[in-house]
């Protein structure tokens, strides 16, 4: 119940700002997102929707903590201070919350993508997932534009796309293209040229759905979470 009610309030968000699929290829900003549901919203019911709280310079960043007041009682939950995304499914009632939450999540171990430098590979995922969103816009224009268009999404239609057999396993044949297509994405060849191998964990030289949702979704995750941001220092604290 609380982890549906907090899907449907950041839905809602994603559809007023026409952010969903964008944040694939732009990084996400507090104050634009907060300035495009404003823009898209009758003022007269500004105060039924949830507009995000920003903070950090020129309020870039969200406040680790959103809320929305509905009739009856307001609601909290904690963010992602960058994405701005729901880091839990559970309801809050202060900060401190935000941070007890955070320290109960144990890192996931994964390995790196060979001769793939670590300042390199956010910017792959970034250009990974650049390419696999735009691909699947030209190839599948009918598919929904709504929140759901996300990096699952996405890897999961670019697997389906890979497995021409329908055997839920990509395998040499059916990889071959896209990998010479990561070969040539710029500034990250290294990256690409090893991502295929990367992929295949249990190195059977074939890549099954559980294998490429962990090198596709979560290794990007994984990456983006690991990755030090000096902008985070300047979060201001909530009043």
């Amino acid at each position: 119940m609380m982890a549906s009610l907090i899907d449907q309030l950041y839905i809602s968000l994603c559809v007023c700002s026409g952010s969903a699929g964008e944040d694939i290829i732009e990084k996400p900003n507090c104050r634009v997102e907060r300035e495009k549901v404003i823009s898209s919203i009758d003022p007269q019911y500004l105060d039924t929707i949830f507009i995000p709280k920003c903070t950090g310079e020129s309020d870039k960043f969200y406040i680790e903590i959103q809320c929305h007041q509905k009739p009856t009682r307001k609601y909290c939950w904690c963010v992602h201070p960058i994405t701005g995304e729901p880091t839990g499914s559970s309801l809050v009632e202060t900060i401190d919350d935000c941070k007890k939450l955070s320290t109960k999540k144990k890192p996931q171990k994964f390995g790196s993508i060979k001769g793939c430098l670590p300042e390199k590979e956010l910017l792959f995922y970034r250009k990974l997932f650049g390419l696999l969103t735009k691909e699947m816009r030209e190839k599948s224009p009918l598919l929904p534009n709504g929140p759901k268009r996300r990096k699952p999404q996405v890897a999961k239609w670019k697997f389906a796309m890979l497995d021409s057999n329908g055997n839920n396993e990509v395998e040499r044949s059916e990889w071959k293209e896209f990998r010479a297509t990561l070969r040539d994405l710029k500034n990250v060849r290294k990256c690409g040229r090893n991502f295929i191998r990367f992929c295949d964990i249990n190195k059977d030289g074939r890549i099954n759905r559980r294998e490429w949702m962990k090198c596709t979704v979560h290794a990007y995750r994984h990456a983006k979470s690991t990755k030090p941001n000096p902008f985070l220092t300047m979060l201001k604290s909530i009043d």
